[in-house]
């Protein structure tokens, strides 16, 4: 009989059925016996001994009658027979020595919870999962008490819930990878990061609001926990809010770095801190409500800063930028923002003060409460604004940024480094087909990305007038002459001073000349820079810089009907020209390169004169004439064509009256001379077929006194000694003549011979010259030519 056992008798019996997991006979003893079977004293031996992986729907029944008090009195039906052999003695003494586990835990000390049940329910779901890593079984365990204590509502919500969904609902393939007992003491920051880990395949917010949310519930009990066991809390916990939220907040600026997506679509759709699935264990608000607007600001923030934390340049990266900003302005009752393709008349705009923006960028700085680029603000959600739609802009002209490269232009930068992209910018939309309308739409959207529709926008550092330079050279480039007419020239008030206009036009014509490898201006690069001379110069009619420039394609174009190199092999180019400091020297090697050039005087002299007129159409032609004609006769010369040679000499090289003084004049007529004094010393070789050797004779004395009306007086003495060569070889050739003719006619009758021989024609005057040898100076008397001017 049950009233027959000693207190130790039945201590000991409540033992062995606790083993053997016979709840049903465990029943039948006799409970409220503060000597033998307590209800603390059946907890802890429940706890001890009952096997951790029995199914919790077979003892909670009896827990609940145990700790009411409404459990049947006890039968007579006990069987003692497993303690019945038991001595009083014997039995006292395995009573005082049984091991029995204290009902209190770590995770929930009696000054923190006194309710015996809780400590043993707490203290048992720990040994569950210990024992078994059986988790599911905490949750019929616990469930049927929740109500009966906030303690373990909250500590089986913040604790068990999240590892439950986590290992066996949301990611049923990886299992729990923490134990129970780890996430008592993890701090904010590792236990927000293993919950998070997995974010994305099945949601970020989902796994804010139904993993991490109920896991902050217990952000209290964690840091009583912390500190009634002598830990100190982790550095974070004591910023911003000091709420375990904040790891959360961080969690998601950091991985806004390389998974701004993911955080984004979390934003979207994650009403922050007071959206929480608690699994219908807890209802209505379990944050105060000063506590819960403080986070709720702070999520604000967050939104704000994983927005410049993601560093990818794409165009998703502004995509998502722009529905968070949509959701900022939701959080915040501001206007929505317009559509990103919204007409640039629609853009928002502002002026954002340079001091109201920051230079930190990094993560680590984006959560300071006082960080004014994400602080919650009418000026912070007025710049992120800006911003986004300027980053939208930009991918639109080919310069894909993310959030935060679009706030270092603006507020990092320099002009240089602003002035840099935009060059970049136009580059790139230059290299690609586009008509008039969509440079018209490409200029709207610089202008606005200039100033943001009021005094300092993106490219604040970059003057109007830079920025319609370089917009008037794409234009230029791109070869839309009708839009730079109507958009730079013709309108009532131009956007740029016309001196800047008509140098930008010559600037970006020589510059596309320069580029060409063909100077044919039918072709290529050149017929660019010709389409746009002759598209703009009628609005330009007295500019000498047009000038210049169309005769330099002229020559150019001329020039490219001729073989030329330079020296090594080297190509001509166009450009050659320009960087030559003597562009007609060219005109030289042209005529050695080219056999029989030198007879197309009249085009040589053409392209001279337009050579000399690039450099300065109002220079003095004549000199340019005399030298081109020089180099031709010297080109006639060594081709040994002594006639053209000649002819080019007389016809020419006559000194004018009004011949130029200047220096190129005095150049041109030393070339001139010298060639008058060269084609005057040619000697025909042996092979030639020249006409009789006293008429060659006869033109080298006259291209000799040609070069005496041109030469300088410093010069006069070498070529009067040629022309007494000239002259001593024609009157020797006339005596060898002389006496052959009168072999010839000896045998004439009469005075037939004195009729043929006639007396030498005179070729001039006697002069005196000076000469000189080793013996002195003397005066002696040559014939030289009879001048048809005056010397």
């Amino acid at each position: 009989m049950a009233h027959s056992l000693s207190p130790d008798h039945t201590l000991l019996l409540a033992v062995h059925y606790t083993s053997e997991a016979n709840i049903s006979a465990l029943r039948t003893l006799p409970f409220g016996n503060p000597d033998a079977l307590s209800v603390t004293t059946v907890l802890r031996i429940l706890l001890t001994y009952l096997p951790e992986s029995l199914d919790p729907p077979s003892y909670t029944p009896f827990l609940d009658g145990l700790v009411s008090g409404t459990l049947p009195p006890a039968t007579d039906a006990v069987d003692p027979g497993p303690v019945a052999a038991l001595s009083v003695a014997k039995a006292r003494k395995r009573a005082r020595n049984l091991p029995l586990l204290t009902l209190a835990h770590a995770a929930c000390p009696a000054s923190l919870c006194p309710d015996p049940l809780v400590q043993f329910l707490i203290h048992r779901a720990h040994r569950i999962d210990t024992e078994t890593g059986l988790l599911p079984l905490i949750t019929p365990l616990v469930e049927p008490f929740l109500a009966r204590s906030e303690f373990l509502c909250t500590w089986y919500v913040s604790t068990v819930l999240p590892l439950l969904r986590l290992g066996y609902e949301y990611y049923p393939a990886e299992g729990v990878a923490l134990a129970l007992e780890q996430t008592e003491y993890v701090g904010a920051d590792g236990g927000v990061g293993f919950l998070l880990r997995r974010a994305g395949e099945g949601g970020l917010a989902r796994d804010l609001r139904g993993l991490a949310g109920p896991w902050v519930l217990g952000d209290g009990q964690r840091k009583r926990r912390r500190l009634n066991t002598g830990l100190k809390l982790e550095q974070g916990e004591s910023e911003g809010t000091g709420h375990e939220w904040e790891a959360a907040f961080v969690w998601m600026v950091h991985n806004a770095v390389d998974r701004f997506p993911i955080v984004a679509e979390a934003i979207e759709t994650w009403g922050g801190p007071a959206d929480v699935d608690f699994g219908g264990y807890r209802e209505g608000r379990y944050l105060d409500e000063e506590l819960e607007r403080r986070l709720q600001r702070r999520y604000v923030q967050t939104a704000f800063a994983a927005v410049f934390a993601a560093r990818e340049a794409s165009t998703a990266t502004v995509g998502c930028a722009y529905r968070v900003l949509i959701r900022i302005a939701d959080l915040m009752d501001a206007p929505r923002p317009r559509a990103l393709d919204a007409h640039v008349d629609e853009l928002p705009t502002g002026d954002v003060p340079l001091s109201q923006a920051p230079l930190g960028l990094e993560p680590a700085f984006l959560l300071e409460r006082d960080a004014a680029l994400t602080t919650p603000s009418a000026d912070a959600f007025r710049l992120l604004q800006l911003l986004v739609f300027s980053a939208h802009l930009l991918m639109g002209l080919g310069h894909t940024v993310s959030i935060a490269d679009a706030a270092k232009i603006r507020l990092c930068s320099t002009a240089e480094e602003q002035l840099s992209i935009l060059q970049r910018i136009l580059h790139v939309l230059s290299s690609s087909n586009r008509d008039d309308a969509e440079w018209i739409k490409i200029r709207s959207h610089l202008l606005w990305l200039r100033s943001w529709g009021s005094s300092a926008g993106l490219f604040t550092h970059i003057s109007p007038t830079v920025l319609e330079t370089e917009l008037l050279k794409s234009f230029l480039a791109t070869g839309h002459h009708t839009l730079v007419i109507t958009t730079y020239i013709q309108p009532p008030t131009p956007p740029l001073p016309s001196a800047t206009i008509e140098t930008t036009i010559i600037s970006s014509t020589l510059q596309t000349y320069d580029s060409a490898s063909n100077g044919n201006r039918h072709r290529g690069a050149l017929a660019r820079a010709s389409a746009t001379l002759t598209s703009l110069r009628p609005f330009f009619p007295s500019s000498p810089p047009f000038a210049r420039t169309e005769h330099l394609l002229a020559a150019t174009h001329s020039l490219s009907f001729y073989s030329l190199s330079l020296p090594h092999g080297l190509p001509f180019r166009p450009v050659n020209i320009r960087a030559s400091p003597d562009p007609i020297a060219l005109l030289e090697r042209l005529l050695s390169q080219n056999p029989g050039a030198y007879t197309r005087l009249d085009d040589l002299l053409s392209i001279g004169a337009h050579l000399a007129a690039a450099a300065d159409p109002e220079i003095e032609g004549r000199g340019t004439e005399r030298r081109v004609t020089a180099m031709a006769i010297e080109a006639a010369l060594r081709e040994d064509d002594f006639e053209t040679a000649y002819s080019y000499v007389v016809n020419r090289l006559g000194v004018s009256p009004g011949a130029t003084s200047d220096a190129e004049g005095k150049d041109a007529d030393d070339l001139s001379w010298r060639a008058a004094l060269a084609a005057g010393r040619h000697r025909a070789p042996p092979t030639s077929s020249a006409g009789p050797p006293s008429r060659r004779l006869e033109q080298r004395l006259e291209l000799l006194s040609q070069a005496l009306l041109l030469a300088p007086p410093s010069a006069v003495i070498e070529i009067l000694t040629a022309w007494r060569k000239a002259e001593e070889e024609l009157t020797a050739l006339a005596a060898q003549d002389d006496d052959v003719n009168v072999r010839d006619t000896t045998g004439m009758p009469g005075g037939f011979m004195e009729a043929m021989v006639q007396p030498r024609r005179e070729v001039g005057r006697g002069v005196e010259i000076c000469s000189q040898d080793h013996r002195g100076i003397h005066r002696s008397t040559c014939a030289v030519p009879a001048f048809s001017h005056a010397h």
